[in-house]
């Protein structure tokens, strides 16, 4: 299946899927989705943040333009937010309920796409060690492994993407 952004990807026996820019009405649910995955995403979100001030951090980044969603029948299945001053897709996250339905490969190649429109002679992605399928995936996608970026909390695997 491929992801085409604003356009409706229909899967046989399933409803449709869309991959589109995320706006400001969705920041509630991106908050909420990056949240869950906090313990696997680079969060630079305190967990004890009072969720509307997350749901704002977050929502500043959709008002930026920066913000891409997959939906499955209208329900938020996968979230990307890009950070364009650092080249860096800084949250991938697909719901678990909704793997396996191309949502992450669709917004990877949306961020690629971003990249070249841009200029950008890099993408980068930071993942979490024990995170092997997202790895995998990045690596499937042409990324790759580019050493590792320790923080206060932990060390992550850091990937990188040329367009050629």
């Amino acid at each position: 299946m491929s992801l085409v952004a604003g356009k409706v990807t229909p899967m046989t026996g399933k409803s449709d899927i869309v991959l589109r820019r995320a706006v400001n009405t969705d920041s509630g649910a991106v908050a909420d989705l990056l949240m869950a995955a906090k313990d696997d995403i680079p969060l630079y979100v305190r967990p004890d943040t009072p969720p509307e001030q997350v749901v704002a951090h977050f929502g500043a980044y959709l008002l930026k333009g920066n913000g891409w969603v997959v939906t499955l029948g209208g329900v938020l299945a996968a979230a990307l937010i890009l950070e364009p001053d650092d080249k860096e897709m800084l949250y991938l996250v697909t719901d678990e309920r909704h793997r396996r339905i191309g949502a992450a490969r669709g917004l990877i190649d949306q961020a690629k796409q971003i990249a070249v429109s841009e200029g950008w002679n890099i993408l980068m992605a930071k993942t979490n060690p024990p995170n092997e399928l997202i790895g995998k995936v990045l690596g499937n996608e042409g990324f790759s492994r580019a050493g590792e970026i320790a923080t206060k909390t932990r060390t992550w695997h850091r990937w990188i993407w040329k367009p050629s």
